[in-house]
């Protein structure tokens, strides 16, 4: 179901009714939908990638010396929202910048014309993706984005 875009499912087809759902972890959740694989990338949501979701600066520390090779972890809010993209030293330091946001459905050759308009500095770091709520989906390095517009052109 997940492969068809189908994120929620329920009847008797699957299941007889039960008591109410549990929530499931937020990593599991970024897994699972970066598990989707596509035979043709042409949209983020065929590159897209988990990466760990953090609420505060100090969980993000806490991520980073957990996993010390961790290269990025990303900033949400209580509505699970990406606020930054977060580098250890970023972190450290807690320096917030706003990462470039896309959704699931944007065409990889637009958002890697659109990634190509920032600042120098900025231009190759990963995509905040999201879905149509604007919650944090996972991120989109911009390495995969290059590759699977190639490898459709050939």
């Amino acid at each position: 179901m997940v492969s068809l875009g189908v994120p929620l499912v329920q009847g008797y087809l699957l299941a007889r009714p039960a008591p109410p759902w549990t929530g499931i972890e937020f990593e599991l959740a970024h897994r699972l939908t970066a598990r989707q694989v596509a035979a043709e990338k042409t949209v983020l949501r065929d590159v897209v990638e988990p990466a760990p979701a953090v609420l505060s600066m100090s969980q993000a520390l806490e991520v980073f010396t957990e996993d010390p090779g961790l290269g990025s972890a990303v900033l949400i809010d209580a509505d699970l929202r990406p606020i930054s993209l977060l580098t250890p030293d970023a972190a450290a330091f807690g320096v917030v910048s706003q990462g470039m946001r896309a959704n699931l459905d944007t065409p990889l050759g637009v958002a890697l014309d659109r990634s190509m308009t920032r600042e120098t500095t900025d231009r190759f770091e990963p995509l905040l993706v999201t879905d149509n709520a604007g919650r944090f989906a996972g991120i989109a390095r911009m390495e995969r984005m290059i590759t699977a517009v190639t490898a459709t052109e050939t």
